[in-house]
C-alpha cells in the first residue's frame, strides 16, 4: 500500500531583524559626523563596552543633543510602526532610551554583546569605508548549539540551520533588532588614510515608556 506524507513548514519563534535605509542622508550625515568628533574632542578616554583596540564609546544621551534630535526623530518614526506592527499596548510608546556614538579606526572591532535591559536596539551608520567591518549577528538559540548537522555544502545550508549572518552596510544604513540578539563587528581593515578611514556609527536602545508622562 502507498502512503503519501504531506509535509508543511512552520517557522517557529523567528527573530526579527528590520533593516532600513535613510534616503538623501548626506546633510544629516555631514552634521552628525562632526557633531560626533566634537563629542570624542570633549571625552577622548569614552566608555569601555564591547569597543576593543581603540574603538570610541561616547556617553549614552546623545538623543537628548540637538544636533542628534533629527535622526532621533527618524527612528522614533520607526519606532512606532513596530508598535503597531507588534501590537503594544495603546497606554505605551516606544521611544529611545538611549543613544550613543562610536568611532572604530583601523584594527578596532566590537565583541559580541547584546544590550540588556531594553526591548529593541539598533544601530545607523554614518561613515563606513570600504572593508570597515561588517556587523555579525549569530544564532540565539542557545541549546541548538549543543548539536549540530553536517552539510554536504555549507552554502546551501536552509536559513533555518544557519550559525550566523553577515551584513555589510553602507552609509545610511540602519538596522533595528531585539535588544537579545548576539552581535559583533569585525575589524575594521580600512585602506583609507586619516579620519576617511574611521567607521562611524550611531547607536541606540528603544524601550516602551507610558504615553500620559511623555
Amino acid at each position: 500500500m502507498k502512503v503519501d506524507i504531506q509535509k508543511k513548514i512552520i517557522p517557529l519563534f523567528p527573530t526579527i531583524l528590520y533593516k532600513g535605509s535613510l534616503v538623501g542622508s548626506d546633510d544629516i550625515n555631514k552634521k552628525i559626523k562632526a557633531a560626533i568628533r566634537k563629542e570624542k574632542k570633549m571625552d577622548s578616554v569614552g566608555i569601555n563596552r564591547s569597543n576593543q583596540l581603540g574603538s570610541w564609546h561616547s556617553k549614552n544621551n546623545l538623543y537628548k543633543k540637538e544636533v542628534f534630535i533629527e535622526l532621533a526623530k527618524v527612528i522614533e518614526s520607526f519606532a512606532d510602526s513596530i508598535s503597531e506592527e507588534w501590537h503594544y499596548s495603546k497606554g505605551k510608546r516606544l521611544g529611545l532610551a538611549q543613544m550613543w556614538a562610536m568611532i572604530n579606526p583601523p584594527g578596532a572591532f566590537n565583541m559580541a554583546h547584546t544590550h540588556p535591559g531594553s526591548l529593541w536596539s539598533g544601530v545607523y551608520y554614518v561613515q563606513v569605508p570600504e572593508n570597515s567591518g561588517a556587523i555579525v549577528f549569530e544564532d540565539p538559540r542557545s541549546v541548538a548549539v549543543a548539536v549540530r548537522g553536517s552539510y554536504e555544502n555549507t552554502s546551501n545550508r536552509p536559513e533555518c540551520a544557519w550559525v550566523k549572518i553577515t551584513f555589510q552596510p553602507e552609509v545610511g544604513d540602519f538596522f533595528i533588532f531585539p535588544s537579545w540578539l548576539r552581535h559583533s563587528v569585525e575589524p575594521n581593515f580600512s585602506m583609507e588614510k586619516g579620519n576617511k578611514s574611521h567607521r562611524m556609527i550611531v547607536s541606540f536602545n528603544l524601550d516602551q515608556f507610558n504615553v500620559d508622562k511623555e
